[in-house]
């Protein structure tokens, strides 16, 4: 807050705060914002059902276990993630949806419409 006169100049050794930009405000001039719901989701399905059958095949391999049960899980929790995957992209996809037609609601809303009882 900068202190000032009653004709609104500043009073000389007064102190000056400095609003700085907090992280929201910058992605918010930069057209960013929140991540879509449903993207983290996507991301760690994606990540979970590419991962686990290599991960499966790596334990089978160690030591005297059993390469075709390692296997098998492997391709049970890659399935999960593939579920986890098609709901996550289910969900960007709605809140992509929802975003588009907010925008177009706010861009025809914006146009000069009478209201009704006022001149």
């Amino acid at each position: 807050m900068v202190m000032a006169d009653s004709a609104g100049r500043t009073v000389p050794g007064a102190p000056v705060v400095v609003n700085r930009p907090t992280a929201q405000s910058v992605a918010d001039e930069e057209g960013g914002g929140p991540a879509p719901r449903g993207l983290a989701i996507l991301l760690i399905g994606l990540i979970i059902a590419l991962l686990s059958p290599v991960a499966a095949f790596l334990f089978g391999t160690y030591g005297e276990s059993q390469l075709a049960l390692w296997l098998l899980v492997g391709i049970g929790v890659g399935a999960l993630g593939v579920v986890l995957t098609i709901v996550g992209g289910l969900r960007l996809y709605q809140d992509l949806r929802q975003r588009s037609a907010d925008e177009e609601l706010v861009s025809t809303s914006s146009t000069d419409v009478p209201v009704a009882g006022t001149d």
